[in-house]
């Protein structure tokens, strides 16, 4: 079994233990800091960067099977933002790190029931401006550099099968 989650209930113990059945889990950590968090994914006001964190962290003490934290990036980080980043991935000790890119647009305007995929009334939707490919590719090796676990990238950015880097 396989399960995909936002994270930000893993600081509760009985979530923890329900998902701990899996065999592997995929977690979503789309931010180095709350204010990140708070300007990409707009979460509930109790939920913060820290909670999410140590939710993972302590997940990854208690789970044995395979455990990836997914990561959105939206546009070219400064190197200290890479350093944090990096610093939170060695502390949680994932197997795997995968960064990804938005593949859809986003509304016009924030509104809770463009939830799901779906741009409700007239509000409109717009593309995102996306980190160029190479850029990401560089972020993947900074990373690996600084945490020794593996980086997969999404297939369409990704370097060519020679066995030279991410899959």
């Amino acid at each position: 079994m396989i399960v995909l989650t936002n994270s930000t209930l893993l600081g509760d113990p009985e979530v923890r233990a329900e998902i701990s059945l899996a065999d592997r889990i995929y977690c979503k950590l789309d931010a180095w800091s709350d204010d990140q968090l708070r300007r990409i994914n707009r979460p509930a006001e109790q939920i913060s960067h820290e909670t999410i964190v140590a939710g993972i962290a302590a997940l990854r003490r208690e789970f044995r099977g395979f455990l990836a934290i997914q990561t959105m990036i939206l546009s070219q980080a400064k190197r200290h933002d890479i350093e944090r980043l990096a610093k939170i991935l060695r502390l949680i000790g994932a197997d795997e790190v995968q960064l990804n890119v938005p593949a859809r647009p986003v509304p016009a305007e924030w509104n809770l029931s463009n939830r799901g995929n779906r741009v409700t009334g007239d509000l409109g939707s717009r593309a995102m401006k996306l980190i160029a490919p190479a850029q990401l590719l560089m972020l993947a090796d900074v990373i690996e550099e600084l945490t020794f676990l593996p980086v997969i990238t999404p297939p369409s950015v990704s370097r060519p099968a020679a066995g030279l880097g991410h899959s």
